[in-house]
Parts: C-alpha cells; structure tokens; sequence
C-alpha cells in the first residue's frame, strides 16, 4: 500500500509553553465572538474545511484504516494538528472520522489542534464560522449532522468540539510533553521557517511519534535537502513520513 521512497529529512520550529490544561478546556464554554484576526494570520484563516483532498483522501483509504487494525487492543486513536490556524483542519478530521468510521464510536480519540495565534484559536475553541467560511470545503449534508445554525453563523455541535483540545502553542520553541500521537499534521507552515528551524521542529515532532506514526505535511512542502529522521512513503497521489533512525 505504501510505497517508501528514499528517506527525505527536516526539522521543525519549537513552541511556547504557555500551553491551556484539557481540563480546562473541556469546561470552558467559549462565547460566539467573530473577531478580525491580526494580518499576519488573516492567510491561514481562509484555510478551507477539508482543504488537501490527497491528505484527507488518504487519511480516509489508508491511514485510519491502518491505525483501526494496529491500535485494536488499545482503542486509542491521537492526531496532532500542529498548525491548525482557525480550526478548520482538525474540525474536519473530527468530521472525517465520525463520518467514514462509524466502528470508532466507543474508542477514544484524541485531536490535539494548536497554534501560535490565540485570536485565531479563540474562534477556532467556540467552532463557530461564517457562512462564507462554511461553504468553502463541506457539503450540505455534512451541515445538518455536525453543525447549528446560530443567527448568521454555524457552531459545530458540541459532540464534535469534545473530540478536539486546543492549545496556544509556539513551533519555533520548546513545547510541554504532549504524550504520543498515530499522526501529526502539519500542513502549509514548514516554508515559513529558516532551514535550521525547519530541523529543529522537525526532530522535535519526530519526538511525539509513536514509532509507528505518520508525519504528513503541505502539499507544496517538501523534507528534501534537511537531515532529520523520517522515512519518506508514497500513498496514493500523496506522501507520509515515517520516523526513521537516521
């Protein structure tokens, strides 16, 4: 199913610890607030619901399929998105899981969604958007069964904002121990760093792989020319990297 291709390395940035307890989280009821983000992060807010079809296809076909067979006697499933800008990349492996994968109903899944910018994760935690933002990648049937109409806007139902914690976290430091995950995403913020940043995240992240997780990142990313330990994999019409020993 997958192919491995010659290993490919890079690094990634740190993170800020300033980082907000599950548990706090998981009893916070934020307010429906649309604020306008900063310039800076106005870009990764436009990111659309389920915007790397190859990724979220392979996902689908491969990935959680693999991780439902290996995972068996656990039950356990952990993805990191690790850049997740306005929510809109976890939100939609919530979707994609509940969605295709109906046999997961009594196992635990555990999304962690983080990023640098807290306004962008203050909406991201209230899973409220425009309706501009809501056409821009999910179809109509998906409305009704994951979201609520609040006025102008749509809130995802709370069953799937439980799936997802967000934390306020800065790639280009250190970050807290945040367990092991099956896959990290990190998607579309690798080029916005210098080559030796790209490393260092990128080692770090290696670190909160099990060993036999899968880093998946930008389409128009590439670990090409950087030294850090993955194994390069073809799935599909995109690619995945596995923790290597170089």
């Amino acid at each position: 199913m997958h192919r491995p291709v010659a290993p490919r390395s890079q690094s990634m940035p740190a993170v800020t610890n300033d980082l907000v307890s599950p548990s706090h989280l998981a009893t916070r009821t934020p307010a429906i607030v649309i604020a306008s983000p900063p310039s800076r992060a106005r870009s990764a807010q436009e990111t659309p619901f389920f915007g790397d079809a190859n990724l979220f296809a392979a996902l689908r076909r491969h990935l959680i399929p693999e991780l439902i067979s290996h995972n068996a006697k656990r039950r356990t499933i952990r993805i990191w998105s690790a850049a997740c800008a306005g929510g809109q990349e976890p939100y939609s492996i919530a979707m994609l899981i509940r969605e295709s994968f109906p046999q997961l109903a009594d196992w635990t899944i555990q999304i962690v969604a983080s990023d640098i910018s807290k306004e962008l994760l203050h909406r991201a935690r209230a899973g409220v958007y425009g309706s501009g933002e809501i056409r821009r990648g999910l179809d109509r049937h998906q409305l009704p069964r994951f979201l609520d109409r609040k006025g102008d806007y749509w809130q995802f139902k709370q069953e799937l904002r439980d799936l997802v914690e967000f934390y306020h976290l800065d790639l280009t430091h250190p970050w807290p121990y945040l367990g092991q995950f099956d896959i990290t995403v990190l998607t579309n913020v690798l080029d916005r760093f210098d080559r030796q940043t790209q490393t260092d995240v990128l080692k770090r992240v290696r670190g909160t792989l099990r060993p036999d997780g899968y880093l998946l990142i930008g389409a128009a990313e590439s670990l090409v020319d950087l030294c850090v330990p993955y194994q390069r994999y073809a799935i599909d019409h995109t690619v995945a990297y596995r923790p290597s020993t170089i």
